[in-house]
């Protein structure tokens, strides 16, 4: 339901885009299209309309739908964003068991000290056990 809501919302909203007078009020209302669009899934969670998510996938859905709301929108709604981008929302001690992996910044980093260390190695002719 909360995507059907979204979907008809945005196709009325490119219906008033591309009138020339429309740029600050089209923006106005994506942002809050964006942000119902949270709020219902957020809504849904709790009504337990999505039985088969776990609550550590529903935060996790909401940390990527936050996200991805452009800056304009925090700038022109912040209490609302601010409630609904509540890193509370985001239940990351639920998420805690899940998080063996390292980051990927941080695998990154890793591999990238890893080939320095391997090309300093094969210029300074070390050899590894």
């Amino acid at each position: 339901m909360c995507f059907q809501t979204l979907d008809s919302n945005m196709q009325a909203l490119m219906m008033v885009a591309p009138q020339p007078t429309a740029d600050q009020i089209s923006l106005l209302q994506f942002c809050n299209i964006r942000l119902e669009h949270v709020n219902c899934e957020m809504g849904a969670w709790a009504r337990h309309q999505y039985q088969t998510c776990a609550r550590v996938v529903t935060g996790m859905r909401t940390e990527l739908e936050c996200e991805l709301i452009p800056k304009q929108c925090m700038q022109a709604f912040p209490s609302v964003f601010g409630s609904l981008c509540s890193k509370m929302n985001f239940y990351y001690d639920e998420r805690k068991p899940y998080n063996g992996a390292p980051d990927v910044w941080q695998t990154q980093r890793t591999a990238a000290i890893l080939a320095a260390l391997l090309s300093l190695s094969s210029t300074l002719s070390i050899k590894w056990l």
